[in-house]
């Protein structure tokens, strides 16, 4: 009986501290439906705009476990859109998850300077080329004048892309909502980023026999070169002159044309939104348009 009441006494005490495990050392969900969502400095909505978009926020951050955030401005100051975005997030310390997870739409269409800021495992779930293709639709209705249906847009794009990539490859990111990252670069370091090359066992094995072939070839090359008979053996030399014959080098010349590179930044890039280092140290994604 001691033993049994033994076993019982450990099951409760791991349970308690995978229970823990969980609560302390997993992923924490930080986000607050009654903080706000929208905000509007540009005087871009109507009151009655404001309200519904702050909710429309909520459902699309709940269905999508980022957080979703609105903000129009006419003046950056003296910074970029890419750093006032960044800078802006985290002075508000925005995010879904203790890593700040979330996406941004910031407006400024005096200057005509839109972005898309994404933290956390919202820059997997966004790449380069899908964030233009929401600005490209958000810009359809900026352009009209209809702000408040631009920012409905974005939202509408946010939730079904993410509902589609959860269907169809939930895989990639999985690991994130398992585990407990405090910034996207972790996350990618071991869930995205190619290995190197030679890392992969069968490239190994490939190259091996490849090497082994090329030298099987070669061998066999050397010993038919070293028999007795050849083209010589046959002929008569009473009967044929060779005539030497040979080509002078003069002079090279040599054009050359550089190649221009596609500098994308310091950030990285690959499996989801390339990224790069907010003024805060924290990671950043997003695009302009």
């Amino acid at each position: 009986m001691k033993s049994i009441h033994k076993l019982k006494t450990k099951i409760l005490l791991m349970a308690l501290l995978a229970s823990m495990y969980v609560v302390f050392c997993g992923y924490k969900v930080v986000y607050d439906d009654t903080e706000q969502k929208v905000y509007d400095d540009a005087g871009y909505f109507t009151d009655e705009e404001v309200e519904e978009l702050e909710q429309y926020c909520n459902e699309v951050s709940n269905a999508t476990k980022l957080e979703v955030i609105i903000h129009t401005t006419e003046d950056f100051g003296s910074k970029d859109r890419e750093t006032y975005s960044d800078d802006y997030y985290d002075e508000h310390d925005f995010g879904y998850d203790q890593a700040g997870s979330g996406i941004m739409l910031v407006i400024n269409q005096k200057d005509e300077q839109r972005y898309i800021d994404t933290k956390g495992i919202a820059i997997r779930y966004f790449d380069d080329e899908y964030i233009q293709t929401m600005g490209r639709n958000i810009l359809n209705y900026l352009d009209a004048g209809d702000y408040a249906g631009g920012a409905r847009e974005f939202l509408n794009l946010v939730e079904e892309h993410v509902t589609e990539f959860n269907e169809d490859d939930y895989d990639a990111v999985k690991p994130w909502f398992e585990g407990d990252y405090s910034d996207y670069r972790d996350f990618y370091d071991e869930h995205v980023k190619e290995a190197p090359l030679l890392s992969h066992w069968y490239i190994c094995v490939l190259i091996a026999a490849g090497i082994s072939a090329l030298t099987v070839f070669f061998m066999g090359l050397g010993q038919k070169s070293s028999m007795a008979a050849n083209a010589n053996t046959y002929m008569d030399k009473d009967k044929y002159k060779i005539h030497q014959q040979s080509d002078i080098f003069i002079r090279r010349t040599t054009t050359r044309h550089k190649i221009e590179k596609d500098d994308g930044g310091s950030g990285s890039s690959g499996g989801g939104g390339s990224f790069h280092t907010s003024s805060s140290g924290s990671s950043h994604g997003g695009g302009g348009f």
